[in-house]
């Protein structure tokens, strides 16, 4: 009986076990200088319509995102990204320029070699705009979830324009397990979403509204190349392929 149990126990610690392998920082499994990303939507056949947006992604040698440029086909807009890290390899601060020429840096913080909090304001003569958010631990330093609130104001009669707060949850391999999102005066837009992976990888997203009733069921497939990074992921909303992101990897 014992022997049974033993067995039992292996045969259930191998089928939860993932042979992927190693993720690096840039989370792939080998070194890229840069990322190419094609968001496209696609016909009731699966065939590419149009173009919807094109992300490039620059990478340092430490394996670091760098740089992130997205533009926007149809409204020909662009927010370019500048990251910028010390020598521990930890983020310090994004540089953000949109479009526009609008200008903001984003910076984070630190308490006993943990993220605490990340800030972002833009001011200008009419409003300013707010972004915070603040990240908790358990005690083995192992994120559990965090909070991002953003406020924009009018300054010119001082009141709130809009007011969220969004809330992530990690599961025990810091990815994303669930979402909750809180709009203060407008509930309606309330949303909760939840995450399913296998293997690491993300497959499913289940979004409820704000009574709690299912709104959207969202799952994912993918194309991998010979490393087991995925070229292509199709986006299936409630059983409908809409959209799909065309990823180009140019290794090291």
């Amino acid at each position: 009986m014992k022997n049974l149990l033993f067995y039992i126990i292996i045969g259930a610690l191998f089928a939860s076990c993932c042979d992927k392998p190693e993720l690096l920082s840039n989370g792939l499994t080998k070194s890229v200088s840069e990322i190419n990303e094609y968001i496209v939507n696609l016909d009731d056949e699966s065939t590419v319509l149009d173009t919807m947006t094109h992300t490039q992604k620059k990478y340092n040698e430490n394996d670091k995102l760098i740089k992130r440029v997205s533009r926007t086909f149809f409204d020909k807009g662009q927010m370019e990204i500048d990251y910028f890290y010390d020598s521990n390899n930890k983020i310090q601060k994004e540089i953000v320029t949109m479009s526009d020429t609008t200008k903001f840096t984003v910076n984070y913080f630190y308490k006993d070699s943990l993220r605490y909090q990340s800030k972002a304001i833009n001011e200008n003569e009419t409003e300013k705009f707010v972004g915070i958010e603040t990240y908790f631990y358990d005690n083995k330093g192992n994120r559990e979830k965090s909070t991002s609130s953003q406020i924009f104001v009018d300054l010119i009669s001082n009141d709130t324009i809009t007011n969220s707060i969004n809330t992530t949850y990690y599961n025990s391999d810091e990815l994303i397990e669930s979402t909750e999102s809180f709009h203060k005066g407008k509930s309606d837009r309330n949303q909760k979403r939840k995450y399913e992976y296998d293997c690491l990888t993300l497959i499913k997203q289940t979004v409820y509204n704000h009574n709690d009733s299912l709104i959207s069921i969202i799952t994912y497939e993918y194309k991998l190349d010979e490393y087991e990074n995925w070229t292509e992921k199709k986006i299936i909303t409630d059983g409908i392929a809409k959209r799909k992101i065309i990823r180009n990897l140019k290794y090291k």
